[in-house]
């Protein structure tokens, strides 16, 4: 085996796993050849007569720890550390845990052996038992079991079987629905250090900072449509990109020549066969557009011995970003940000930049949007910096105190110094007082912000020599009976769903675009708007805020193809973490906007435990704010369907309003409120998230919609489907 591994130094070893079954029904994994690391991880209950934990410590340049396993010698760990110099990652876990680690890897083999210790009928039963576990799984179809007799020393053809098995089906990070992430720093709220604290009070929608440098402008781009033809080693400080073309950034590269967009509503670009990408129509795995970028930097002297920062707005769909050479990290969920910390990795003078982007990965089949399909870098790449002990993140919450004339502002800043809140002159309110080391507050009478009189504070935070910022607005939002309030209004949402799309740019929206957007919608009696079906760029929230409009935060999950039934992915724990994590993060990056009123936690998916624990996390982060969920009404605060008739809303607000239902010789048609997604409730606020359908056609019914919002407390509104072609 090791000697195999030493011969294909040219050969993209990315992750790899082995699965052995023994006596004690464990599920074993060796996983992960990437880069420098290799990584043997089983369980510490092997079966194999009671194979224990061995910690061994190569010289420390090698530092590598490691299970036994089967015969796995301290010579093989000795000789593979030389092949993967670095680190070993020891993890124990339960089956449970394993099988998810797993299950995402598509093995396609499984070994059991007849032993001294089991006997033939032991390691049977433990073979049956596996493939039961693995039909739960769904990977039935994907594990072969093969029966050796003799000792548990693996020979040059068991070896040979493993291999054949492990590069026919091993999961890069871009398939390993696991991996969702390497090094990628956690979620904040946005801010940038400022030089003073008169630079917060500038007006600006985003406020200049001397520790802030844009990456975006012209990069070096190599494209090819084929994974295993990608440019190798082009991340190396002296590699030559002479003759690469060159593209704009941010950007959608096919829109630049690279490869075609493409209009999908409902079925994946790519072949259905998660978490693997394989061509729609070949099913083989040649095409999934890799494009690499390089570009140079030197950071300003000024930011020696502070904390730096990379960060990139939007890229689709997974990358990896080395810096001179060194890896620096791995990200998906193509419509949230991800940070690196490349402090360790910088220097002075001139550094390089280098960006591998794939257009699909695993987390594709959560990103299944009806809309253009791009690629690319297509939002803004950022260095930006802070003092070491600086400010990360920050939380702001804002609650009514004795009916809605007097509000407590309270600030979450861990180890904070200071906090001062500006009325919307730039006159000082007051300073927050401080009641620990990271709790302030202040209490007084502010004017409230709505859709209709959106004034926004300054409040400046500070710890040390880093100071920050952020527009705050006073504003809450509750469900009272069957209906929805902010500030103790009742409110009908007059609502759009928007995809961020641009007729010259596709997914690359400019600020110019976005103002002209919410101004349309201001000047046309919009009140509130959809992030259909992800996170905006930042600055759209920020408009949102000035501009007085009521948003629905959407987290960037979709998988429409496999629909609502059996096959919908909220049934599997394979996408658990990422269902949660994205929610989660949407969450944690924009909960300080005023604007937001609703968390979605995504669109047209299949209902399941991977929803209710989304829904969970959710609440846990921030439980001021409404929680909608359309594919399954039950576990939702609000009740929402799409593209409902008017005879159905009219049923719905009857219902809501404890009035008799009508017949259907009443109604003209035959009207269940109860179905495949969920029961809806006389006790709930009832959402359209989508009606109207628009493209292309002339919004019939619409004033009959709204007779019916009106006449009835429980039907809070709705979104226009949409605002422009996506």
């Amino acid at each position: 085996f090791v000697d195999w591994v030493e011969d294909q130094k040219d050969f993209d070893l990315t992750r790899i796993g082995v699965v052995g079954h023994s006596r004690g029904g464990k599920a074993a994994l060796v996983a992960g050849v990437l880069d420098n690391r290799f990584s043997l991880v089983c369980s510490n209950n092997s079966g194999c007569g009671g194979a224990k934990l061995n910690r061994m410590k190569l010289p420390e340049s090698e530092y590598y720890k490691s299970f036994l396993h089967f015969k796995v010698t301290y010579w093989f760990c000795e000789r593979m550390a030389k092949v993967f110099p670095g680190r070993e990652d020891v993890i124990e876990r339960d089956q449970d845990e394993w099988l998810a680690l797993v299950a995402p890897r598509k093995l396609c083999v499984a070994s059991a052996t007849e032993d001294l210790w089991a006997g033939p009928a032991g390691e049977r039963a433990a073979a049956e038992s596996a493939k039961r576990v693995w039909k739960l799984y769904g990977l039935e179809n994907f594990v072969k079991y093969h029966i050796r007799k003799g000792k548990h020393d693996l020979t040059p053809f068991d070896w040979r079987h493993y291999l054949d098995a492990m590069f026919e089906s091993g999961a890069s990070d871009w398939e390993n629905s696991s991996v969702t992430s390497l090094n990628r720093l956690p979620p904040r709220t946005y801010s940038v250090p400022l030089r003073s604290e008169k630079d917060a009070l500038s007006g600006k929608l985003d406020v200049d900072s001397p520790y802030r440098m844009s990456l975006n402008g012209p990069w070096k781009i190599s494209w090819t449509g084929d994974p295993k033809l990608r440019v190798k080693g082009f991340e190396a400080e002296d590699f030559d990109d002479g003759d690469w073309f060159t593209i704009p950034v941010p950007a959608c590269v096919e829109l630049h020549g690279f490869g075609s967009p493409g209009y999908v509503n409902w079925r994946y670009p790519h072949k259905y066969d998660w978490p693997r990408i394989r061509d729609r129509q070949s099913g083989k795995a040649d095409y999934n557009p890799v494009s690499s970028y390089r570009r140079k930097f030197t950071l300003p002297g000024d930011w020696k011995s502070r904390r730096v920062i990379l960060r990139f707005d939007g890229v689709y769909s997974a990358y990896y970003v080395w810096i001179n050479g060194r890896k620096v990290g791995y990200a998906e969920d193509s419509k949230l940000p991800s940070e690196f910390d490349v402090t360790g990795f910088v220097k002075e003078g001139e550094n390089t930049l280098a960006v591998e982007v794939y257009r699909w990965c695993d987390g594709s089949y959560l990103e299944d949007q009806d809309m253009t399909r791009y690629s690319g870098i297509f939002r803004d790449v950022t260095l930006w910096s802070m003092p070491k002990d600086g400010i990360w993140d920050f939380t702001v919450k804002t609650r009514p105190v004795d009916g809605y004339e007097n509000w407590s502002l309270e600030l979450e800043l861990e180890n904070g110094d200071a906090a001062s809140l500006y009325d919307a002159e730039n006159k000082k309110v007051a300073d927050l007082t401080k009641l620990s080391d990271s709790r302030f507050k202040l209490q007084f009478r502010p004017q409230l912000w709505s859709a209709e009189k959106p004034y926004l504070y300054t409040l400046v935070v500070r710890k040390g020599d880093d100071i920050r910022m952020r527009r705050v607005g006073f504003k809450d939002q509750k469900i009272i009976g069957n209906a929805i309030y902010v500030n103790g209004r009742k409110i009908k949402f007059r609502g759009v769903n928007r995809h961020e799309t641009s007729p010259v740019y596709g997914r690359s929206v400019t600020l110019d675009e976005m103002i002209r957007d919410i101004e349309l919608m201001k000047r046309y009696n919009f009140d509130t708007v959809r992030t259909s079906h992800y996170p905006n760029h930042r600055l759209w929230y920020d408009l949102c805020d000035r501009y007085g409009l009521y948003v629905m935060a959407e987290a960037n999950v979709e998988g429409h193809e496999p629909m609502y039934g059996k096959h919908g992915l909220g049934r599997f724990k394979t996408w658990k973490r990422s269902i949660v994590e994205r929610n989660e993060r949407n969450v944690l990056f924009y909960r300080n906007h005023p604007s937001v009123v609703f968390w979605s936690l995504g669109n047209e998916t299949g209902h399941g435990p991977c929803f209710t624990a989304a829904m969970a996390a959710v609440k846990e982060i921030d439980n001021t704010r409404i929680v909608q969920w359309e594919p399954w009404n039950n576990e939702s605060d609000v009740d929402a369907r799409m593209y409902r008739s008017i005879a159905w809303l009219e049923q719905r607000g009857r219902l809501g309003a404890g009035l008799p239902l009508l017949s259907e010789k009443e109604l003209g048609e035959n009207i269940q409120l109860n179905d495949y997604k969920g029961n809806q409730s006389a006790d709930k606020p009832f959402f359209m998230c989508e009606y109207a359908h628009a493209m292309g056609n002339a919004l019939g019914n619409f004033e009959e919609y709204w007779q019916l919002f009106y006449k009835y407390d429980s039907l809070t509104g709705g979104c226009i489907w949409d605002w422009v072609d996506q």
